[in-house]
């Protein structure tokens, strides 16, 4: 059981209680590894079901492409004023707002911006739409993380597929755009949660390497979402309604086997429950082809439940080097997150064939993320931050000596394209390396505040695109300078490749501060404890 006495670490100093229970638990879960093993057949079916709601989730995180893309309109009452200008009418020599458009239905023959008129004063509105789906994410990761935490993981991931599915097919019959933002909403709101505990659920099954593998194929699906929403976009191109219900009933075919996923072990044996997580252990022994201790099953079985402090975000600011890391950390995740979905949308209005842009851009980043674990280990994590990051700001930067006359935007796509590059490979790398950055104690409570910063720039990212309005340059402009910020703050990180994994705020903030004790000739393979010892059978 925990207790509240403190003990002493390798310098003598006592350790919080924080560190003190992060050890217990690890030493209890470590028996679930030891049974199951890091990764096996048990594994694999687990990791690929459950990580294909991200296929789904890349669709209603990207839907606002197709949702609501540029679209020509004019004013359809009055005398015209100028081609460029259709906001105003003039009548009897005074000019009058304009109520009626007409919009070029030539690709999209109905989007949310002609249906409920989104232009001139309410151009913003489709950007609200998007911010709104971001902050929903927001809000579901978090609600979904506490239930994930109380409840298990099984159950909120099933509750945020039914509640995708159900807010985006009532998305599609919604008759006002206030209704639709509500849904739009909800429905990001039952994604955020579905990507926040079917992550936990995969990093918890596998163990040792398998964690820094599985957590990066993991976000294959997402890719494939992205390549496949311009399908589904032109085949839907008659009506966004037919588009949203055609995002949304997928859903349905998660459901229909996610009710098979079991419990996670470790969360079953950390709360005390251990002997629910026999029957499920006993699943995985069979498809592992291991053996299952009489002495191991009597401990899970008898396995108390951990009452264990929760950390906080306040608790990264504890130590100069904690805050010089998070803060440098939390700037390369907002910029991660508002140039991620700033590109994606960007290639949906840079020119050319929306659908082909934006299907290439989700296929340049599947390369892009399974090459980053190549540069990581090769040059590690720091190095290949500042790249990624100087990739990016070189290919917006160019974008704006581009002339915007040219129809195909041939030039600037391919650009782009270096820059959605840059990106695929920045985010996984940032991923792990926050995971290494932090002690023990902290990691998950810095992964998880890095992902919300994230969001945070993913719902300025429309607006800066609507920065086009004064001028072409200055959205490519302001993807251009971010990155360079994000790199320059990565210059106040220790690299991490080949240090041991940290596992108290001491070591925190002693690692880094020379040379000696940052190779310590011990490869790590990303924030998991132990790596040999369970992959033997028993």
């Amino acid at each position: 059981m925990a207790t509240n006495t403190p003990v002493k670490g390798n310098s003598g100093k006592p350790e919080s209680g924080l560190e003190q229970i992060d050890e217990e638990e690890k030493d209890q879960t470590d028996e679930v590894g030891q049974v199951t093993g890091n990764f096996g057949i048990w594994q694999f079916w687990i990791c690929l079901s459950v990580s294909m709601v991200k296929w789904v989730d890349a669709w209603h995180h990207l839907a606002i492409i197709f949702l609501a893309p540029v679209t020509e309109f004019q004013c359809a009452e009055g005398d015209y004023i100028t081609s460029a200008d259709q906001c105003f009418v003039i009548n009897n020599g005074t000019y009058e707002t304009c109520h009626k458009w007409e919009f070029d239905t030539s690709i999209f023959k109905q989007t949310i911006i002609s249906e409920f008129g989104l232009v001139c004063d309410k151009n913003q509105l489709p950007n609200v739409v998007q911010s709104a789906s971001m902050l929903g994410g927001l809000v579901g990761s978090m609600l979904f993380g506490v239930a994930a935490d109380r409840y298990g993981r099984k159950k909120p991931l099933i509750i945020g597929v039914v509640g995708q599915l159900v807010a985006g097919v009532a998305a599609a019959f919604m008759p006002t755009y206030e209704l639709l933002l509500l849904f739009r909403f909800i429905t990001s709101v039952a994604v955020g949660g579905t990507m926040a505990v079917s992550c936990v659920l995969c990093m918890e099954v596998v163990g040792g390497k398998w964690r820094t593998i599985v957590g990066t194929l993991y976000h294959i699906p997402f890719n494939f979402g992205h390549m496949t929403l311009p399908v589904i976009a032109y085949f839907t191109r008659s009506s966004w309604r037919i588009f949203e219900i055609a995002i949304s009933l997928p859903s349905a075919l998660l459901l229909s086997y996610c009710w098979l996923t079991p419990e996670s072990p470790r969360w079953l044996v950390a709360t005390g429950r251990g002997e629910k997580a026999l029957p499920i252990l006993d699943q995985a022994v069979r498809a592992n082809e291991r053996e299952f201790p009489a002495d191991l099953r009597e401990s899970i079985r008898r396995s108390p439940a951990i009452v264990k402090k929760k950390p906080s975000i306040f608790d990264l600011y504890r130590t100069p080097n904690l805050r010089i890391r998070i803060i440098a950390a939390h700037v390369n995740w907002i910029i991660c997150g508002l140039i991620y979905y700033g590109l994606a949308q960007y290639m949906g209005r840079i020119g050319g064939n929306i659908f082909i842009n934006v299907s290439l851009s989700g296929i340049i980043e599947l390369p892009g993320g399974i090459f980053c674990m190549y540069l990581m280990d090769t040059f590690g994590r720091k190095k290949t931050m500042v790249a990624s990051k100087l990739l990016i700001a070189a290919s917006m930067l160019l974008i704006t000596q581009c002339s915007s006359e040219d129809e195909n935007a041939t030039e600037r796509i391919i650009l782009a394209f270096f820059g959605v590059v840059g990106i695929s490979t920045a985010f996984p790398t940032l991923h792990l390396f926050t995971g290494e950055l932090f002690p023990t104690v902290l990691r998950n409570v810095a992964i998880g505040s890095g992902v919300m910063f994230s969001l945070l720039g993913s719902m300025v990212s429309p607006f800066v695109l609507s920065l086009d309005e004064y001028g072409a340059y200055l959205p490519p402009l302001v993807f251009g300078l971010c990155p360079l910020v994000s790199a320059a703050s990565c210059m106040l990180l220790p690299e991490t490749l080949g240090s041991e994994l940290l596992h108290t705020i001491e070591d925190c903030e002693n690692f880094g501060k020379n040379s000696d004790n940052t190779k310590q000739g011990k490869v790590n393979s990303s924030f998991v404890g132990d790596e040999s010892s369970t992959d033997k059978p028993q």
